[in-house]
């Protein structure tokens, strides 16, 4: 089977001190594949063809929506 290249992922979560922290710290936390219940969920490839510019210039931007977003939050919490 062929699957189509994944472009983008999103992880919908509601706002909270974990989901900020994400975006805050820059840091992602996985589930080890040893502990999911369907032994499928971890058959994905992280890695495609991008260029290292076109991966430095996403990460660029992501970096500025970040810090966008922690501005946003900390006006809310004022």
């Amino acid at each position: 089977m062929i699957f189509p290249e994944v472009k983008n992922l999103y992880k919908y979560t509601s706002i909270n001190e974990n989901s900020l922290s994400i975006l805050i710290k820059e840091e992602f936390w996985f589930a080890k594949p040893s502990t999911f219940n369907d032994p499928l969920d971890c058959g994905i490839s992280l890695f495609n063809s991008i260029s290292k510019e076109q991966f430095l210039i996403k990460a660029n931007k992501a970096l500025a929506n970040a810090k966008k977003l922690e501005s946003l939050a900390n006006e809310i919490q004022s």
